[in-house]
């Protein structure tokens, strides 16, 4: 009975594992027609969507037929007098027979209207081949715009609700016109404003201002290395010394690239939507200048008004490529701290905190500058390069000389080679630096 009962179990196991292995495989074969149910179900809507993409396609086609035969074949049958009816191959005929033989005719024709054209875009290039491409921009234009420029910065500093808690210093960076500053000048609400003021101008002259080309961006970057590997930098703030030959390369360059980038996406930022090199170069250095100033006021200054950032930025660029395009050189210039007052390239104001009086400040010291001037070397001829001329004073903050060592000869050692991003500084090597922050792309951009 044993015997019987171990078959029994044994013929069972059997059955249950011939049983397991056909419902494995019915699994599989369940499996795979899932598997071609879900090709064929995103096979039939790839089919459905190209079937209604071929509609699409067929629906534009027809309607330009129909444009075509309506403008064209329909006004010429009309204006010729033929019977026209565009379902018939015959009447299509018709009204092209005669349409192509005047094609045919006229061909003569518009051979020697070419030959005419090319002759007339001949003489324009001749005429203006012999005619000043400069722009000549007068002193007086020149001062207006760098004025409306500084105006827009100050009402945009007196716009800004300042918490008298906060390091606006620390928070801003010391960059530029900000280093080697005594931390008390920034101490009083006026001080507070001033100190805005300098910061947005420092982001400028760093991005905008730094040379004839960096307004540009990225993208010509090579070039103002090149202009000082040819003529030196024994100027003011690292720029070539003003010669003919010097400026005479300097605007011609600036002439072709104007020209490629356009002055409207320089001076407003408009541009197609497939920017060449260039234009995507301005771009994105237009981009950056509104971005630091943005995103530091935004956690500096809560709630300020964004909406006066951008005609800074137009203003700044606008001016930046007037002044690439003159014969004369035009550079923006602000004396170092410490440097004794020169009434010729520097106006001050009275000192914020109002702690000296008249007779300290007939020989006073840069305390600061608040806003940087516009100097000219050169005539709108392009000579005379010995000669200077400061169109815009720079404005300064000066304090009396017995409060800090006198300078007679003190020369600007700030370098104005500074990597893009936010907040500045000073690195080991005396430099000016911007901080990196989030989503700012930063490159090392020292020649």
């Amino acid at each position: 009975m044993n015997q019987n009962a171990e078959n029994a179990i044994r013929d069972l196991g059997v059955a249950l594992r011939d049983r397991d292995s056909k419902l494995q495989k019915q699994r599989i074969r369940i499996n795979k027609l899932d598997v071609a149910n879900r090709k064929l179900v995103n096979e039939n809507k790839r089919l459905k969507d190209e079937s209604a993409q071929w509609q699409t396609d067929y629906d534009h086609l027809d309607d330009i037929y129909k444009y075509v035969v309506d403008k064209c074949l329909g006004s010429y049958a009309q204006k010729r007098g033929i019977q026209f009816d565009d379902s018939t191959a015959e009447s299509l005929d018709q009204v092209l027979e005669p349409l192509l033989q005047e094609a045919v005719q006229a061909k003569p024709l518009r051979s020697h209207v070419r030959t005419l054209r090319t002759q007339v875009q001949q003489l324009q290039k001749d005429l203006l081949a012999k005619l000043d491409k400069v722009e000549v921009v007068s002193d007086d234009q020149f001062s207006q715009e760098f004025r409306s420029l500084a105006s827009l910065i100050k009402t945009l500093s007196r716009t800004v609700r300042v918490n008298d808690k906060v390091d606006i210093l620390e928070g801003l960076g010391p960059l530029l016109l900000l280093n080697d500053v005594s931390s008390h000048h920034w101490n009083s609400r006026a001080g507070k404003k001033s100190l805005i003021e300098a910061w947005v101008w420092s982001i400028l002259i760093c991005l905008v201002f730094r040379n004839p080309f960096v307004f540009l961006g990225e993208h010509c970057k090579s070039l103002h290395e090149a202009w000082t590997q040819i003529f030196g930098a024994q100027h003011h703030h690292h720029w070539p010394r003003p010669s003919k030959k010097c400026e005479n390369w300097r605007y011609k360059t600036m002439e072709q690239l104007v020209k490629l980038a356009g002055q409207d996406t320089i001076t407003h930022g408009n541009v197609g939507l497939m920017p060449e090199c260039l234009e995507a170069s301005v771009i994105d250095n237009r981009t950056l200048v509104g971005t630091v100033i943005e995103g530091h006021f935004d956690l500096m200054f809560p709630g300020y008004d964004s909406s006066k950032v951008h005609p800074i930025v137009d203003k700044a660029f606008g001016l930046a490529m007037r002044m690439s395009l003159q014969r004369s050189r035009l550079q923006i210039t602000y004396p170092a701290v410490g440097a004794l007052l020169n009434r010729d390239e520097m106006s001050s104001i009275p000192e914020i905190n109002g702690e000296s009086d008249d007779e300290d400040m007939r020989e006073g010291v840069v305390a600061f500058v608040i806003n940087p001037g516009l100097a000219k070397w050169g005539d709108a001829h392009g000579e005379n390069f010995d000669q200077r001329y400061d169109i815009v004073s720079a404005l300064v903050q000066l304090e009396p000389t017995m409060r800090v060592e006198r300078r007679a000869d003190v020369e600007d050692q700030r370098s104005l080679d500074i990597q893009a991003g936010f907040a500045g500084g000073i690195d080991i090597n005396g430099e000016p630096q911007i901080k990196h922050e989030p989503n700012i792309k930063q490159e090392d951009e020292r020649t």
